[in-house]
């Protein structure tokens, strides 16, 4: 079985059947065939074939310059979302966090009210909710403040002035 690069006929190749031989014949063969095609060039006209050769690395490179702008605007892109997505867990834990840290002052402050007064449970459970809400309010002014700095950030504005 045999399969065609450009005017070349190959052998196709099977895992396993791969040697060294079976390629050898064909990358020689591409070889001869590019050796030709310069040589012909050559023949034709030694100042044309440099001026289309100059002409054609002129498109290469300017197809080349294109393609890496491309990849460039596109690593940045990936760039600026990866820096976003680590700045969304920074507010996300932050947000969390003092979430958290509202129910456990108003926890400790309940149970040492029930220490002091010896009213168990009462206190832990009074302090506990008025630190639930203390951490709600907390979350969401930081919440309200975020959204806030990363409107002004893009520009946009939309906030209250500080």
């Amino acid at each position: 079985m045999t399969a065609v690069l450009g005017e070349t006929m190959v052998p196709a190749v099977s895992e396993g059947s791969l040697s060294r031989d079976a390629l050898a014949a064909p990358v020689s063969g591409l070889f001869r065939d590019a050796r030709m095609n310069r040589e012909q060039g050559q023949a034709d006209g030694a100042g044309e074939g440099a001026r289309s050769s100059d002409a054609d690395l002129a498109r290469r490179l300017e197809r080349l310059s294109q393609t890496l702008d491309v990849e460039r605007r596109e690593h940045a892109e990936v760039a600026r979302s990866r820096e976003t997505g680590s700045a969304s867990y920074g507010a996300a834990y932050r947000l969390a966090s003092e979430f958290v840290a509202g129910v456990l002052v108003g926890a400790g402050l309940g149970w040492g009210v029930d220490r002091l007064a010896g009213t168990a449970p009462w206190g832990l459970v009074i302090f506990l909710l008025l630190g639930f809400a203390a951490g709600v309010v907390n979350a969401i002014r930081s919440a309200s403040n975020l959204t806030q700095s990363s409107a002004d950030a893009d520009g946009h504005g939309g906030g209250k002035p500080h």
